[in-house]
């Protein structure tokens, strides 16, 4: 194995009060590799994996997972490092109160912000690389056998995509046929995704089915690391039991059919593991040769489509704005943006060249603006119809393309107002700050405590206002009653008076009329007499006609409203309401 390792452990010291479980421990994983981790029953395996997950701190030591020592860094960094590392417990160490599903979403809600659904298709496609049903989704761990459990617990520990796989023991219980199934996916999942895996194991099937080396945790420390064919050689009495014992030598029997030497087994399934990466490389690249086909063949479909271009100058700032972005035409893609520059003269104007179909009813009133596509933030050309009577637009005289005029979009119009409203806040904010001065705040608690002190005192003499509003009921009644007496009499009075001085102004214009007529027969003997007697004469006729005028529209006046004739104004009427 080459490069620098993905895991590395220095001088790892775990005590137990007087019990040294570790001492001057020492391992590397290298990247891409499966390290099978045995040993004796209390040796410190389970005590060594919680040691490189961070869950327990070692007396002494270094612990580097991805670069970065467990032991010493902050816990944002030991979070960043969780999130590339999935870990296997034994029997899969579900949550029996969450169904699978829920189960394999745990890893997803505790380190991304992704919305439910995306969750959901994230866990229900990691269920599906595990083999099992889509029904299994929905069921709660009990109801699950213990082959299952293991592939729901795997599907959870890979739901992170991580760089670093653990696994405790994930054959430990299972039948020989549902152990066999379990290390063929571990094997088909380390060919296709390049995992990295650190799995805790007795089973000497799955050491020799996927491990690339075994780690043998001896007398305190990494007693001796390598291939099972290495370690065969290792004279150690633990390892000789181990891998030549009965159960050792029937696995070894079961493997070495058809080859020659224990090392040449391990040679062989080391090309077993190559000829796999083979078959994946060939299958990725026949779909990428066949993507690669099928954009051509789409490309030479399109390639009879007759296309036409266009210029677009834009003022401002064209964000997300890029070559090959879509142009539409009242919302249809109808081409792509082919260039976007910087006028040479006018740095606040972009011209961006695009090609549409020549079919695309572009006319001299059409409008061109930005658009953003979804939550994406891709902007797009969009090309508003204009009016079915305006004409096609051509290209002007000295112009190589057709240039269509271009107009703010909803969004730029939105945000080229947000300066005068920023504005427009702030002096209002302003405004309402000054009225709010110590000043104003002092006379308006002055104020309201004086309507306080009214309101209080009023609460108190609630009985004398009573009082007063029944006294002025009473005198409501009064003046009302008089009121109707008064209109009584003036009625007395317009009759009387209507009566009698119509009567006296009646004789009096009689009188007038005859002693006109006496007058006139009188004139020719009275004209004898001097000029001065007929004088006296006709100012006294004149006097009688004022006279009669006068009585006239005194009469008039009485008829008409006698109560203002004999009391002048009118007295104001009050509502006894």
């Amino acid at each position: 194995m080459a490069g620098a390792p993905i895991i590395s452990l220095r001088g790892i010291a775990n005590r137990f009060g007087p019990v040294t479980v570790h001492e001057n421990l020492d391992l590397d994983v290298q990247p891409g590799e499966v390290l099978g981790l045995i040993g004796g029953s209390g040796s410190g395996k389970s005590v060594l994996l919680r040691t490189i997950l961070g869950l327990r701190r070692p007396q002494a030591g270094d612990v580097r997972v991805l670069g970065v020592d467990i032991t010493r860094a902050d816990e944002n960094a030991r979070r960043a490092v969780r999130r590339q590392w999935g870990v296997l417990f034994q029997d899969g160490a579900l949550f029996s109160s969450l169904t699978v599903i829920e189960n394999i979403k745990v890893p997803l809600r505790e380190f991304t912000n992704l919305p439910p659904d995306a969750m959901d298709d994230v866990a229900a496609m990691k269920l599906r690389m595990m083999g099992l049903a889509p029904e299994a989704a929905l069921k709660y761990p009990s109801e699950l056998s213990g082959g299952m459990r293991k592939r729901a617990g795997l599907a959870r520990a890979l739901v992170m995509d991580p760089a670093v796989v653990f696994l405790d023991e994930p054959t430990a219980g299972l039948d020989p046929i549902g152990a066999a199934a379990f290390d063929a996916l571990l094997a088909d999942l380390r060919a296709a995704l390049g995992l990295t895996v650190v799995m805790i194991t007795h089973d000497l099937d799955s050491l020799y089915a996927v491990c690339d080396r075994v780690a043998v945790l001896a007398e305190k420390r990494i007693y001796a690391v390598g291939t099972i064919g290495e370690l065969l050689r290792v004279d150690h009495p633990w390892l000789r039991e181990y891998f030549t014992g009965p159960r050792g030598r029937r696995t070894r029997g079961g493997w070495r059919r058809g080859r020659d030497t224990l090392g040449a087994v391990s040679k062989g399934e080391r090309m077993e593991i190559r000829a796999s990466y083979v078959l994946v490389g060939v299958f990725t690249l026949m779909a990428v040769v066949g993507a690669l086909a099928f954009i051509l063949w789409t490309a030479g479909r399109g390639g009879g489509v007759n296309l036409v271009q266009y210029d677009i100058n834009f003022t401002g700032h064209v964000s997300g704005l890029s070559v090959a972005n879509d142009v539409l035409f009242n919302g249809v893609k109808v081409g792509t943006v082919k260039a976007i520059t910087i006028s040479p003269t006018d740095p606040g104007r972009v011209k961006v060249r695009i090609e549409i179909a020549a079919d695309t009813p572009v006319r001299e009133d059409s409008m061109a603006s930005l658009e953003a596509r979804g939550i994406t933030g891709v902007t797009v050309v969009q090309i508003s119809g204009g009016t079915a009577t305006s004409p096609l637009l051509k290209p002007h005289d000295g112009e190589d393309v057709a240039v269509i005029p271009a107009q703010l979009s909803r969004l730029e119009a939105l945000f080229a107002g947000l300066p005068a409203v920023v504005s427009d806040g702030r002096e209002l904010i302003q405004r309402i700050a000054g009225m709010a001065d110590d000043e104003n705040r002092r006379t308006l608690a002055q104020t309201l405590q004086s309507l306080d002190m009214l309101t209080a005192r009023l609460a108190a003499r609630a009985d004398a206002m009573d009082r007063i509003i029944g006294n002025l009921d009473v005198t409501t009644r009064r003046l009302a009653n008089a009121s109707a007496g008064l209109e009584g009499t003036t009625g007395d009075m317009r009759d009387y008076l209507r009566t009698d001085l119509r009567d006296s102004t009646r004789a009096v214009g009689d009188m007038a009329r005859r002693m006109d007529g006496l007058v006139a027969r009188a004139e020719p003997g009275v004209a004898k007499f001097s000029g001065e007697g007929l004088e006296d004469m006709r100012r006294l006729l004149a006097e009688a006609r004022q006279l009669v005028a006068t009585l006239d529209r005194l009469a008039h006046k009485v008829e008409s409203d006698p109560r203002r004739f004999l009391f002048g104004n009118p007295v104001p009427e009050y509502d006894a309401r």
